[in-house]
This record gives C-alpha cells, sequence and structure tokens, in this order.
C-alpha cells in the first residue's frame, strides 16, 4: 500500500461525521459553501453564533480535503502552501482588526472574521488544481495603502488616541504580512500570485470600509 492511502485512512479515520450533520469532508465541499451554510442554517438557525460556526465547518472540510491532495505534490510546493495558507490568515486578521476600529466594531465583525479560513482554503484548492485566473486587473498595492491611510488619519479625528494607537499599531502589522506574501508570490505560479493579490486587495477594502 503506498503512503497516499494511508495518510487518506487517517484523515478519514479521524473525521467526526457526527459534528458535521453526518456529512463527510467530500460531502459537504460538494454541496458547495452556500448550500452548507444553508443546510446548517435550517438545522440550528441564523444566531451569529450559528452562522459563524457554519463557516468554521465548511473550512474545517475543506481544509481536509486541501491536505490530503497537498501530500500529492512536491514537499518544496507542500511547505510554500502551508506558508501561504498560514500569512493570509494573519494578514486577513490584521485587515478586519483595522476595519473593526475604523467602523467601531460590532457583532458583524464575527461573522467577517469566520470567513477568512473558508476564503483561504477555497483559494488554496484552486492552488492546488493550478486554476487559472484571467481578465483581472489589480491597483498597485501603493494606492490601496495610501486610500487606507487616508482612512485611518480621519479616525483619529472621530476617536480616542488609544483607537488610534491601535490602528497604526495593526496599520504596521498589516504592511509586514504583506511585505512576507509578497516575497513568498516570488516562489508561487502566476495564477497563484494573482489569486492570493486578489483576497489581499479584497482585505484591504475591509479594512478601510467604513460600515
Amino acid at each position: 500500500m503506498t503512503i497516499v492511502p494511508l495518510v487518506a485512512g487517517y484523515f478519514a479515520i479521524q473525521w467526526n461525521r457526527g459534528n458535521f450533520l453526518g456529512k463527510s469532508p467530500e460531502q459537504i465541499v460538494a454541496m458547495g459553501r452556500s448550500k452548507w451554510n444553508e443546510l446548517y442554517s435550517k438545522k440550528f438557525g441564523e444566531s451569529t453564533h450559528e452562522v459563524c460556526d457554519a463557516e468554521e465547518k465548511y473550512a474545517i472540510a475543506l481544509k481536509n480535503l486541501n491536505d490530503r491532495a497537498m501530500t500529492k505534490l512536491p514537499k518544496t510546493r507542500q511547505i510554500w502552501l502551508g506558508e501561504i495558507r498560514n500569512t493570509t490568515k494573519e494578514y486577513a486578521l490584521e485587515a478586519h482588526k483595522i476595519g473593526s476600529l475604523v467602523s467601531g466594531g460590532g457583532s458583524m465583525w464575527q461573522t467577517f472574521n469566520a470567513t477568512i479560513l473558508p476564503d483561504i482554503e477555497e483559494a488554496i484548492s484552486d492552488c492546488i488544481v493550478n486554476k487559472q485566473v484571467v481578465g483581472v486587473r489589480l491597483k498597485s498595492f501603493e494606492s490601496e495603502f495610501e486610500s487606507l491611510d487616508r482612512v485611518i488619519s480621519q479616525a483619529k479625528s472621530k476617536g480616542a488616541t488609544l483607537e488610534f494607537s491601535e490602528l497604526v499599531k495593526h496599520r504596521s502589522w498589516l504592511s509586514s504580512k504583506q511585505s512576507k506574501l509578497m516575497s513568498l508570490l516570488e516562489n508561487g505560479r502566476p495564477a497563484d500570485s494573482l489569486r492570493i493579490q486578489m483576497f489581499m486587495h479584497r482585505k484591504i477594502e475591509v479594512a478601510r470600509s467604513d460600515m
């Protein structure tokens, strides 16, 4: 028996269907994120907690499949995807924290944060199969961050000094994660790079939205 069936078997053994409406990772992902969330809400309701739980469980199911698929890739690509997964999460959390501070927070940010992991796993899945991205033109990160900095400057006159210092701190961390991601993307495939950059731009939009 080869290592791939052994690894696949390990993941299958570890999966507890009882925590996922009796479904396997394959069944959940085959349903699609929207239909899974709809099914979950019919069973448990649409409170913020349950909406977040549904998103988390979809992310876990897709990560399960992604991890299995990654075992078939060259080791260097496995490591690269793992670093991309971790750093995009850190980047997104910093962006969302800025958005939360700018907007004054609220329970909606729990829901926004819950979308981070499934968004990342969807991007990872597309990277694994080398799904092409066409017809996309992105703004420069320089212009995007200039817009974000204007929002942060405006927030200084609206909020407390403590909140502004928090904004500055998370803005610095966001920049650090952006630099790390861009460095990683230099070693990725063109479609991978474009896909992850699209994710990054979306998070800057979230960070500067005064909701």
